[in-house]
């Protein structure tokens, strides 16, 4: 059977973006070799893709490709030259950019390749509840192999299901201690989740149809990661889903619309009285929150270099910021300061103008779904640090590019 080439490199494009967010293979030692394969299998295959279509810039967009040029050289310019960044790092940053920009300008190209990520992501999905059930759960089989990754240059021994499934952390549950987290082959649960919650949002209000099949695997495998964030996303996607799904003047429309309502006021009310309780403690003890801490230290990292940040990747003047309780503590829990501390201002325009695109198209069109979809995307900005990863760029392109479809569900 002849492969297409389209559908053979869209299909790489689709893997590196799963890959991407934060598998165990980019933990492992010698990660830098995997990062690097990874970066130039994305880079290669979207070159060919673009070589084949046979015109980088369409009629149309050459304005803003001129003016993206310049805006990347200038990014490359400044960290290389004031923030004394690796060449390389930024480099890859900005050809990634340019070239994700050149390839995914027409919104044909963006749905093809979330199809295709969805599809994958599906057998992920299945295969990682399998063995999670009958190996982590039920101890019908017992794990095949070991993987050491890396945390801070850590070494910490994991249990691996035949390199499709990672024994990586546990969690209490109902009294019960020591249950492990369907984690997939991803080095945390949270940015398992985080993939299968942007999936199932993609499917429910950007799609031009939905799977049903998928959006229900997606939402039971990001309930078995047992992230209370995940929980929360997939709870207000079905809400929201629902609430656009069946019109106010409906028994069921004014239903969903209370119970969407109750949900968000519930939520609220936890945040805020999250929100007191950490700021009435002392920084330097251990009870205080370090996913409170981490957004004052990189609030006050960004105040340090507002408009250019300190540069990319770079997390020295936020650590410098971090509580002491802290200690050995060097992680990151959000999107929103990372990008700010580090790019400023500036950098923060790649994400922004996508956002307020994307608002005003759905303002002007009564669109809910693409305001559900935005709501998500930014709930895991605010919460989870995904900005420099592939399936955030997607997100993004998806914002500013994909048309505000307010026509009726097709569901398969």
């Amino acid at each position: 059977m002849k492969i297409k080439t389209k559908t053979l490199f869209e299909n790489i494009v689709a893997i590196c973006i799963i890959l991407d967010c934060e598998s165990v293979w980019k933990w492992m030692h010698g990660s830098g070799y995997f990062r690097l394969a990874l970066a130039l299998c994305l880079m290669g295959s979207l070159m060919v893709l673009l070589l084949r279509d046979g015109a980088v810039v369409r009629y149309g967009s050459k304005n803003r490709t001129i003016f993206m040029g310049f805006y990347l050289s200038f990014l490359v310019i400044y960290n290389v030259a004031v923030n004394s960044v690796h060449i390389m790092d930024v480099f890859q940053l900005v050809i990634t950019l340019a070239l994700m920009l050149l390839f995914f300008n027409t919104e044909e190209n963006i749905r093809d390749v979330m199809q295709r990520c969805s599809k994958i992501l599906y057998f992920v999905a299945i295969v990682s509840l399998f063995f999670w059930l009958f190996g982590s759960i039920l101890h019908v089989f017992n794990p095949s192999q070991e993987l050491t990754i890396y945390v801070s240059d850590v070494p910490r021994v994991k249990q691996s299901y035949f390199f499709l499934q990672y024994e990586m952390q546990k969690e209490e549950i109902f009294g019960a201690s020591g249950i492990w987290r369907n984690t997939g082959f991803f080095y945390e649960g949270p940015k398992y989740v985080l993939l299968l919650s942007l999936m199932l949002a993609y499917e429910l209000f950007i799609a031009k149809s939905t799977s049903f099949k998928r959006c229900i695997i997606f939402s039971i495998t990001a309930l078995s990661t047992m992230s209370m964030t995940g929980v929360y996303a997939i709870g207000l996607i079905w809400i929201f889903y629902l609430f656009v799904r069946y019109p106010a003047g409906t028994n069921r429309g004014l239903f969903f619309r209370a119970l969407l309502v109750l949900v968000l006021f519930g939520i609220g009310t936890q945040v805020a009285s999250y929100f007191e309780s950490t700021f009435t403690l002392k920084a330097s003890t251990a009870s205080y929150s370090t996913r409170m801490d981490n957004y004052q230290a990189g609030f006050a990292a960004w105040l340090e270099k507002p408009i250019l940040g300190s540069g990319y990747l770079n997390m020295t003047n936020v650590i410098a910021h971090y509580s002491s309780f802290r200690l050995n503590d060097i992680g990151y829990s959000n999107s929103i300061f990372r990008v700010l501390a580090q790019g400023g201002i500036y950098l923060a325009f790649v994400y922004v103008v996508p956002m307020l695109k994307s608002i005003h198209e759905a303002i002007i069109t009564r669109n809910s779904k693409k305001i559900g979809f935005l709501l998500i995307f930014l709930y895991y900005f605010i919460t989870t640090s995904f900005p420099y990863n592939y399936i955030c760029f997607m997100v993004l392109l998806i914002l500013f590019f994909c048309e505000n479809d307010t026509g009726e569900y097709l569901v398969r």
